[in-house]
């Protein structure tokens, strides 16, 4: 296992850039800036995107993240997200009800298993 190996401010870079990188390409026909910071002491990951059509990135806090795994799917968990636009705020919430993402096999589940 990786994780256990490394610092956790170098854990916190790789699984940052990695998660960046998914979320860049991801996102790349709908936003012009996007930046990831993960800080594992505090269960926080902070996701900055400039969206097409805005003036003022948007900045969404994911706070008490985990990962779990149910049958041969991989899941981003969390108790609550802060967004910097109310609205967004509010449609994220009904939206993720559940408190729960499921993460797609490309993204490198077997990457941030060794990361947690």
């Amino acid at each position: 296992m990786v994780g256990p190996a490394l610092g956790g401010g170098l854990r916190d870079v790789v699984l940052s850039q990695a998660l960046t990188a998914y979320g860049r390409n991801h996102l790349k026909d709908i936003s012009h800036m996007f930046n990831l910071s993960v800080d594992s002491r505090a269960k926080v990951i902070r996701i900055e995107v400039l969206l097409a059509g805005e003036r003022e990135p948007v900045l969404v806090e994911v706070h008490g993240y985990g990962f779990c795994r149910e049958d041969a799917a991989t899941y981003l968990t969390f108790e609550r997200l802060a967004v910097s636009r109310e609205w967004m705020g509010r449609v994220l919430d009904g939206a993720l009800a559940s408190r729960r993402i499921r993460l797609p096999e490309g993204l490198g589940t077997k990457l941030l298993e060794s990361f947690m």
